[in-house]
């Protein structure tokens, strides 16, 4: 390791040049002559002492002067000395240089290399003249001399890893260092690899064992907030007593210790804050939020207006608020802590209004079939006092499903294999909603695939009825309208294939149709009775010019049901023409040229579901 470079580049930074003289002085100084003594020294035994002696010159004045021997043929050199005026005046003076070249140093020519400085700030250097006008020392030296770098024989790190979210940490390093010699430095740091952040360099301390085979040691602070990541041992460089050098870069990174690294911050907000009122009170609940690698220490429940706050330990997701005001809207913020420091505030929760209290709750229960298509009912018990209102709200698994806010619901294949329950909330004028949850149902069960070969069937009529998933020759009904119109047994493949007739008791319109299992199951479709109807036929205008033509509305038939519309017995509907979902049919109808009144006549699935209005046609 080039040590002279390092130390007298620092030196000669720090110095600060006379101002008097800075302008007109911009020579560096001028070494006159160099000499060695002695030139030649045997270090096979000992250490040897070599004496340089400069003489300077410099128009402002020689400030300071420092150097070193080298050895030529090695990277070893001797320790930076600085010189010192011997003779003369700071123009034109001596100055004189004690070097000590180590026992067992590199044989060979040494040579000297030295470094000025002049009040002016100007810098001189040996690199500033050829080098052989440079003095040198011939040395001896053992057979075989030491010409390694220290050898790195393994690195430990202690912790092996600490979160720097709270705070800064300290982590100790040790390197064992062997070196024939014996190890005068080791140079290093810890870095995150990969992530561009390092400790500052230190120097480490021999704490055990001897130079030549021993344990050195440094601590390292990793500073809070650092990044997260694997810090690693750096070596940046270790040399000997003989200044061998070992370079970091030649150490294989799996000798290097590695402290793992975490970074925590504080929590994530806490979400889901909830408030329900009670007299005088409330109480509020949260889920907890994301720790980010500690555990959180705690909650800070804050309640608007005012300034109350509670405090709670971190395992607990929920506060009771005592001492607030009847009749006051109240917003709940919850804050989490760890070790790291505070979340940010919550999302505020829903307002709670303290207030009078039921003295008996709803009691929520649920009637009805625990299978598709069954319409559910809830009932609340008896709260007292009588609720002006109830809500409610069902649920399949715990999970509220969607628009199902009515007292009844139906049950659809998405809640099959589900259990179903229901919420119950009584509200009162004065008084804190009160709710009670119902016991679940048990597991949902499919319906019966039930269908029917017609979807508007003229009544008195036949219709095919069909269902799949009865047990193979389950007993089975079929109701229409309510009225039974068959039993029998399933098909051995467990399946419903019956014609019946639809009642002529049904009024016109919609009729259930359900087939039931004699397991209870069942399973529900609907067809359209289509009794004799009069349908209501309104014409735009009643009196139209020949040739001329009036758009005519139909209302009244069933969904989707065939219409034929004829004007004086012509057919003037297009082919296949139904009415819409509503039951209702328009068009534009052409009164051509045959001047008198006319029937315009709208025809539903049979003759006797029609209507007639008259049409008069003018000159």
């Amino acid at each position: 390791m080039r040590r002279f470079l390092l130390v007298l580049g620092l030196t000669l930074a720090l110095a600060t040049p006379t101002a008097a003289h800075a302008a007109d002085d911009t020579d560096t100084p001028v070494v006159v002559a160099a000499t060695l003594s002695p030139t030649t020294v045997d270090v096979s035994t000992d250490d040897q002492q070599v004496q340089a002696t400069l003489r300077i010159t410099d128009a402002t004045g020689v400030k300071a002067v420092s150097g070193r021997l080298e050895a030529v043929d090695s990277s070893q050199t001797t320790a930076v000395r600085f010189g010192v005026g011997i003779l003369g005046t700071k123009t034109d003076g001596y100055w004189r240089m004690t070097f000590t070249i180590p026992q067992g140093a590199t044989p060979g020519t040494w040579r000297l290399a030295y470094s000025t400085l002049d009040d002016a700030g100007n810098q001189g250097s040996s690199a500033d003249v050829p080098v052989e006008s440079l003095p040198i020392v011939d040395v001896t030296s053992v057979e075989n001399p030491d010409a390694d770098g220290p050898v790195l024989v393994s690195t430990e790190v202690s912790p092996t890893s600490v979160d720097v979210g709270p705070a800064a940490q300290d982590v100790t390093a040790t390197y064992h260092v062997t070196d024939a010699t014996g190890a005068a430095h080791v140079l290093t740091s810890l870095w995150a690899v990969g992530e561009g952040e390092a400790t500052p360099n230190q120097q480490a301390e021999l704490v055990d064992g001897t130079p030549q085979d021993g344990t050195w040691q440094t601590t390292f602070t990793i500073p809070k907030g650092a990044v997260a990541a694997d810090w690693q041992v750096r070596i940046l460089a270790m040399d000997d007593e003989l200044g061998n050098v070992t370079s970091g870069i030649l150490i294989p990174p799996s000798k290097l210790a590695t402290v793992k690294v975490a970074s925590s911050t504080a929590p994530d907000a806490p979400t889901g804050v909830h408030a329900t009122a009670v007299d005088g009170g409330a109480t509020v609940s949260w889920t907890a939020p994301d720790d980010n690698g500690l555990p959180i220490t705690g909650y800070v429940v804050s309640a608007l207006p005012g300034e109350m706050t509670k405090t709670v330990p971190g395992d607990q997701t929920s506060v009771a608020f005592d001492g607030l005001t009847n009749g006051t809207a109240y917003t709940f913020t919850v804050v989490a802590v760890n070790d790291v420091g505070p979340s940010d505030p919550s999302a505020p929760s829903n307002a709670a209004t303290p207030n009078h209290v039921f003295e008996t709750g709803p009691t929520a229960t649920i009637t009805g079939d625990v299978q598709e298509q069954a319409v559910l009912t809830a009932h609340e018990g008896t709260p007292s006092p009588a609720p002006s209102s109830f809500r409610y709200q069902w649920f399949s698994d715990g999970t509220p499903i969607d628009g199902a806010t009515e007292r009844t619901f139906e049950v659809t294949s998405a809640e099959v294999g589900h259990a179903i329950t229901v919420m119950v909330t009584a509200h009162l004028d004065g008084y804190v909603d009160a709710s009670d949850v119902s016991d679940p149902t048990g597991t949902i069960g499919s319906a019966l695939d039930v269908a029917t070969s017609k979807a508007i069937v003229q009544t008195g009529r036949t219709v095919r009825v069909t269902a799949l998933g009865l047990q193979r020759r389950e007993p089975y009904t079929v109701t229409i309208g309510g009225v039974l119109v068959k039993s029998y047994t399933a098909s051995y493949s467990g399946t419903v294939s019956a014609y019946v007739r639809v009642p002529a008791s049904l009024p016109d319109g919609p009729a259930e149709v359900k087939v039931t299992a004699a397991s209870g199951r069942y399973g529900i479709t609907s067809l359209y009775n289509a009794a004799p109807a009069d349908f209501t036929v309104v014409p735009d205008d009643t009196s139209v010019q020949r040739g001329g033509a009036t758009q005519v509305t139909v209302t009244g038939m069933a969904p989707n049901e065939p219409v034929r519309i004829t004007f004086s017995g012509r057919t003037v509907s297009p082919r296949g023409a139904v009415a819409d979902a509503d039951g209702t049919y328009s068009q534009s109808v052409p009164v051509g040229t045959r001047v008198g009144a006319r029937p315009l006549k709208a025809i539903g699935l049979y003759y006797q579901r029609t209507g007639v209005v008259t049409v008069t046609v003018t000159p």
